[in-house]
């Protein structure tokens, strides 16, 4: 559980530096496109928070998905914030939010049918 506390904390902080730097790394071909990245990071983040979430036996394994997923938009929304209120050369992008929105569905559907068949 430790473990994945401090992965999930870590990778927050790695998401949150990467946001707000000035000049994000590039990186090339398909991984390169902005909206997969912010697709998987999320997707990623979401899924962190479910695991440690389910792990801490303070949340129901029915509503483990949908609140991971809730926390982890919030997240993105507040680095979009924090992008426009920086004025670091950085822009708040609504496509950004969705982008990391349907890799937050996504990871969460797969997160809940996980359970499910593990459960079983």
């Amino acid at each position: 559980m430790i473990l994945h506390l401090l992965l999930l904390i870590s990778w927050m902080v790695l998401l949150g530096w990467l946001s707000l730097m000035s000049s994000p790394p590039q990186v090339p071909g398909l991984f390169g496109w902005d909206k997969l990245q912010h697709a998987v990071a999320y997707g990623l983040l979401a899924w962190l928070m479910a695991y440690v979430m389910l792990s801490s036996k303070k949340f129901r394994p029915s509503a483990t998905w949908w609140s991971a997923g809730l926390c982890a938009l919030l997240f993105g929304a507040g680095m979009e914030l924090l992008q426009q209120a920086m004025h670091a050369g950085r822009a708040a992008e609504w496509q950004d939010l969705v982008a990391d929105a349907l890799g937050i569905l996504l990871a969460c559907v797969i997160f809940r049918q996980t359970i499910k068949i593990k459960s079983h």
